[in-house]
């Protein structure tokens, strides 16, 4: 019984995540767009929410049903016919019933199984690499300790959590989900100016500070479970884009302007060690190391037309889609939760009706 219990909650869950995914998306995605352009931070925030909140209503709404109906007198009992309500019952009929529902159910606990199995091997295999990093790493060299003397107050770290690490190759790091230590390689330390890095740093330490880490392991375990609605990976995908470019302006607004930060991205990437200022960065290049970097080609171009001293919206420019966007999110938001509402009783009654439906049939 507990087995049953267990693949039916299972499929509950999946499939009552799945639809709040998909209709979380119009609203979610009208409140992220009324953050400004350079107010990545609030809009990750609302895209980790979409991720969030399905995973865990899908659950709580996958117990409750499998706990009510397994406190339920026999399915033949008179309450199924008084009240209005999808009925799954014809589905779950058939001599070969038992072997659908387990088949169906079983593909669901699979699914949850190898999400879990997945984040565990992404948690694993990133304190795996921290051990190793702080393992090898040193102290910070003189020009390192210069550019954390540099850091605004709010970035600067303590003295134990930045290390470097004596390696030729070009990166940096922030490692830890909850203690979190930046590592950044002689390499780049050697190939940067101090502006540059400084920059490399601002960016490192908001991550630490904003938790991107840990954050990116209950991103993957949501993602993972809901693999197969596409809106759970534009979630997923917008969230992480929106972490590096909330980064980015913490580098800009601590080197002093965007120039070094974008220098510094591309010294980064493979071919990027000649570059000598952000004055010989042009259009070809950046198409070059986009190819190279996740959400490079977005990144790159913000930086890039910040240097450039695009003109910024006016005010009141931003005032006019913020406010049609806010209202649409009302509006949205309104006639689903009318919507539910409404149906609620129909709703509720169809959960209850397909958890004892697949009890029922898994025996």
């Amino acid at each position: 019984m507990a087995v049953s219990s267990g693949l039916a909650a299972a499929l509950i869950w999946l499939a009552a995540a799945a639809v709040l995914s998909l209709l979380s998306y119009l609203p979610i995605s009208a409140l992220a767009e009324t953050a400004a352009p350079e107010a990545s931070g609030k809009r990750g925030c609302f895209w980790l929410a979409g991720l969030l909140l399905p995973v865990v209503g899908g659950a709580a709404v996958g117990v409750w049903a499998v706990s009510w109906a397994t406190h339920l007198s026999p399915l033949a009992s008179p309450w199924w016919h008084q009240s209005k309500h999808v009925c799954f019952r014809p589905l779950l009929q058939g001599a070969d019933v038992e072997l659908r529902a387990r088949l169906v159910a079983g593909a669901a606990g699979l699914v949850i199984l190898a999400a879990v199995v997945r984040t565990a091997g992404v948690l694993g295999s990133t304190l795996s690499v921290r051990r190793k990093c702080l393992r090898s790493a040193g102290l910070p060299s003189e020009k390192l300790q210069r550019a954390l003397d540099r850091l605004p107050e709010a970035l600067r770290p303590s003295p134990e959590a930045v290390h470097e690490l004596r390696r030729p190759e070009r990166n940096s790091m922030c490692l830890g989900l909850w203690r979190t230590d930046v590592v950044v390689t002689s390499g780049l330390v050697k190939c940067t100016s101090d502006e540059e890095l400084v920059a490399v740093l601002a960016h490192e330490m908001m991550h630490a500070r904003r938790r991107d880490n840990l954050w990116g392991i209950i991103a993957t375990l949501c993602g993972s479970v809901l693999i197969f609605v596409p809106t759970a990976l534009l979630f997923w995908r917008r969230w992480r884009r929106d972490a590096e470019l909330a980064c980015d302006t913490a580098a800009v607004a601590a080197a002093g302007g965007p120039a070094p930060v974008l220098s510094a991205f591309i010294r980064v990437l493979p071919g990027g060690e000649g570059l000598q200022n952000a004055d010989e960065v042009t259009p070809a290049v950046l198409t070059a190391a986009a190819q190279q970097e996740e959400f490079g080609a977005e990144r790159l171009m913000s930086l890039y037309l910040r240097t450039k001293g695009s003109p910024e919206t006016s005010e009141e420019e931003r005032a006019r889609p913020t406010a049609l966007r806010l209202v649409g999110a009302g509006v949205v938001a309104l006639a689903v939760g009318g919507l539910v509402l409404v149906a609620w009783n129909v709703t509720a009654t169809s959960l209850k009706c397909l958890a004892q439906s697949l009890l029922s049939a898994l025996g």
